[in-house]
C-alpha cells in the first residue's frame, strides 16, 4: 500500500492524544470514535494499493511510405523506445512496418528495436493490410493496444471493417501523426482527367500545381510508361494549372501520370534561389476508363509469336502478348485487360508479388484468369501453395495415391533465440519453420505419421508421433504455426 499524500498521517499523534485525554462514557463509544477519526485521516492521505498488472501487447505500426518526413525514422523509433522504457516485466512490444508490404519488423517479446530492416520511401501506405498483421499478432485470451505513427495518409482498401473488429476484441487503437512541413514546397495538388471516355474520342487532362514562389517548372507526361510531353513553363506563386490533351485507343483503362522536376539551382524567373524541399509530392498518377470491350493479356516466353496468341488473333480475339518480364504486375495496368492468360509460364516468372497482386485482381475486380498445361505450369511450374492456387479450379496435387510405402516423419525444429530473428516478407526464422512444417504435414498421405519436436535448452514434443490423417486438421496446423522461440541454445 502506498499514500499519495502521507503528510496527513502526521495527525494521528494529536489524535491519539486527545482521545486518552478527552475519553467518553463508554468503551464502545470510544473505540466507535477511534475507528471514525482513524478512517478519516486514512481518507485524506489517500491510500492505494498496486495490483500485479496483467500481461498485455502492444503493436506499434509505423509508416515506411514516401509521404513520411525525412527523419520519420529517428522519431519512430524515439516512440518506441520511450513505450520500450515503460514496459513491464509481463508486457511484450512488437513493431510492424508497412507500405507497399507488411513487414514485422519485431515479434511480440521484451525486447527494444533499434532500427527498422525495411526499406523506407515506398509508394504505398497500406494500413489495413498492416492493421490485420498488428491483431494477428496479439492473443485473443490477452489485453492489447496498436499504436499507429504514421501521417494520417492510408492507400489500399478502408480500414473500417478492421478497425470495427478491433473494437470488437477490445482492442484499442491510438495514433500519433507525423506530418511534413508545408513551406517551400512545390507540389501536385491534383491531377483530373474524365471518369471515362469512349474509344478514339479526345480529352483534356489537367493538372494543378501548387508553388510557393514564381519560377520555371520541368514537367513530363507520361501514358503506360510512354513520353507524351514534356518541357518547361514558368509558373506565379500559388495554383497553376498544366494542361494536356490526348486521345483514347484501346478500350481498357489508360494510366497517365505527371512529374514535376524542380530547378535545383537559382532560375533567372524565380525570387528566390530556394528548391523544391519535399520532392516526394511531385508525382501523381491518375487512371482514365476506355468504355468497351477490354483487350486480353497473353503471357508467354514466345511474346507476340507464341502459336497460341496467333490462334487467338484468328479466332476474332483482341489480345495484347507479353513476355513475363515485360508485364509490371500492378493493379493499374491489370485493370486494362479483360483477362489473363499464363501459357506455359513458371510461378518465379511472375514472381511472389506478382501473384498475389494477380490473385486480388482476380477475387475483387472478377478479372478472367486462365492457366494452360504444361511443364512450367500447376504444380511443376512452382504454383502449389502459391497465392495463384485458390483462385484457379484445379488441385495442384495428385489425386489418387499410387505410393506404396508407408512413411513415418518427425521434424525437429529449432527454436533458440536465435530463431527470432527477421528475415525478408515481415516473418522470423521460426515463421518460416512452422510453415515449412505445416507443409510437409499437408503432403503427407492418411496412411503415413508424423511428430514434431521443438528443441531448445532441451527437446519439447510439440505433436506426438501419429497417423497424419489424425493431425491434417486446423487444430495441429494452428499448435505447429504458433510455435515460438523461447531462448536459450540448443
Amino acid at each position: 500500500m502506498i499514500f499519495f499524500s502521507p503528510i496527513w498521517l502526521l495527525l494521528l499523534i494529536p489524535l491519539v492524544a486527545g482521545l486518552y485525554v478527552w475519553r467518553l462514557p463508554t468503551r464502545g463509544l470510544n473505540i466507535l470514535r477511534l475507528i471514525i477519526l482513524l478512517l478519516l485521516v486514512l481518507a485524506m492521505a489517500q491510500p492505494a494499493m498496486k495490483f500485479k498488472d496483467q500481461q498485455g501487447t502492444v503493436v506499434v505500426l509505423v509508416d515506411r511510405s514516401e509521404s513520411m518526413p525525412h527523419k520519420a525514422a529517428d522519431e519512430q523509433l524515439e516512440v518506441i523506445k520511450t513505450l520500450h522504457s515503460e514496459m513491464n516485466l509481463e508486457d511484450r512490444l512488437a513493431v510492424i512496418s508497412f507500405g507497399e508490404r507488411v513487414n514485422i519488423e519485431q515479434p511480440p517479446s521484451d525486447r527494444n528495436t533499434e532500427s527498422f530492416f525495411s526499406n523506407a520511401d515506398q509508394q504505398h501506405s497500406r494500413l489495413t493490410d498492416g492493421l490485420e498483421a498488428a491483431l494477428s499478432l496479439i492473443p485473443p485470451d490477452q489485453p492489447g493496444r496498436v499504436l499507429i505513427v504514421s501521417d494520417g495518409h492510408w492507400t489500399g482498401r478502408d480500414p473500417s471493417a478492421v478497425t470495427s473488429r478491433a473494437a470488437g476484441r477490445g482492442v484499442a487503437i491510438d495514433h500519433r501523426w507525423l506530418s511534413r512541413p508545408r513551406a517551400e514546397d512545390l507540389a501536385i495538388r491534383d491531377l483530373q482527367v474524365p471518369t471515362s471516355v469512349l474509344p478514339g474520342q479526345a480529352f483534356m487532362i489537367s493538372g494543378w500545381v501548387y508553388s510557393p514562389r514564381e519560377q520555371s517548372i520541368g514537367y513530363t507526361l507520361t501514358k503506360h510508361g510512354e513520353v507524351l510531353s514534356t518541357g518547361q513553363r514558368p509558373v506565379s506563386r500559388g495554383l497553376s494549372r498544366l494542361l494536356f490533351r490526348d486521345r483514347a485507343n484501346l478500350s481498357g483503362n489508360a494510366a497517365y501520370r505527371l512529374t514535376l522536376h524542380s530547378p535545383s539551382k537559382t532560375d533567372t524567373n524565380s525570387t528566390t534561389s530556394m528548391g523544391d524541399a519535399f520532392p516526394e509530392n511531385n508525382t501523381a498518377r491518375v487512371l482514365v476508363e476506355v468504355r468497351g470491350r477490354k483487350p486480353i493479356l497473353l503471357v508467354s516466353n514466345f511474346g507476340a509469336d507464341s502459336g497460341l496468341a496467333k490462334l487467338m488473333v484468328k479466332g476474332g480475339m483482341t489480345l495484347v502478348a507479353r513476355r513475363p518480364n515485360q508485364c509490371p504486375w500492378t493493379l493499374a495496368d491489370l485493370s486494362r485487360w479483360s483477362a489473363v492468360v499464363l501459357e506455359n509460364v513458371m510461378a518465379g516468372d511472375i514472381g511472389q508479388d506478382g501473384m498475389e497482386t494477380l490473385a486480388a485482381w482476380v477475387e475483387e475486380t472478377g478479372g478472367g484468369l486462365m492457366m494452360t498445361g504444361g511443364e512450367k505450369s500447376y504444380a511443376p511450374g512452382g504454383y502449389y501453395g502459391s497465392p495463384l492456387e485458390k483462385v484457379l479450379p484445379v488441385s495442384m496435387e495428385r489425386r489418387n495415391e499410387i505410393r506404396k510405402l508407408q512413411t513415418a516423419i518427425v521434424v525437429v525444429l529449432d527454436r533458440s533465440g536465435s530463431m527470432s530473428m527477421p528475415v525478408s516478407g515481415g516473418k522470423t526464422k521460426m515463421d518460416l519453420a512452422n510453415i515449412g512444417t505445416v507443409q510437409v504435414l499437408d503432403l503427407l498421405s492418411p496412411t503415413d505419421e508424423f511428430g514434431v519436436i521443438a528443441v531448445d535448452s532441451s527437446p519439447h514434443t510439440v505433436l506426438n508421433l501419429a497417423s497424419a490423417e489424425q493431425q491434417q486438421n486446423a487444430l495441429f496446423r494452428n499448435k505447429i504455426l504458433k510455435i515460438e522461440s523461447m531462448g536459450g541454445g540448443i
